[in-house]
């Protein structure tokens, strides 16, 4: 399942759009949204394979060279995307980091005690480069 149901690209090169709308729509209500999912499912595995994102592309030079974040997802970016402070618990972030991140402090909502593997790689779009052995163990139950 998709971490956010819907296009964030909007069919475009997702440079331009992508990142911004992702991070609009997770921070308002597409994390919860996302959580209610897992609990659906309820999964014995989760295999976290968003993108990191890059952004190059959208259209705000000034605000991305001030705040140097041209393709790094930092606070002051996510900030700027959603419109209000947001707390990050890293500096600078990707995408799939803060999908990974939300699962790891849900896991005990997500797992009902059971115990969840999560592993972490690169998207499928990238896998014809062979990236597909990106693909790790990060969380485990104890």
């Amino acid at each position: 399942m998709n971490s956010i149901q819907y296009q964030c690209s909007l069919g475009c090169n997702p440079k331009k759009y992508r990142d911004h709308n992702w991070i609009q729509y997770w921070f308002s209500q597409g994390k919860e949204e996302f959580l209610e999912r897992l609990q659906i499912y309820n999964p014995d595995i989760i295999f976290n394979l968003c993108t990191k994102g890059n952004h190059q592309d959208e259209n705000n030079n000034a605000f991305f060279k001030k705040n140097n974040c041209k393709t790094v997802i930092n606070g002051k970016y996510i900030n700027y995307c959603v419109g209000k402070k947001v707390s990050l618990t890293t500096k600078n972030t990707t995408i799939r980091q803060i999908v990974s991140n939300y699962i790891i402090e849900n896991i005990d909502t997500i797992s009902y005690n059971k115990g969840i593997y999560l592993f972490e790689g690169n998207h499928p779009s990238s896998w014809y480069k062979n990236d597909f052995n990106s693909i790790k163990l990060i969380y485990f139950p104890k």
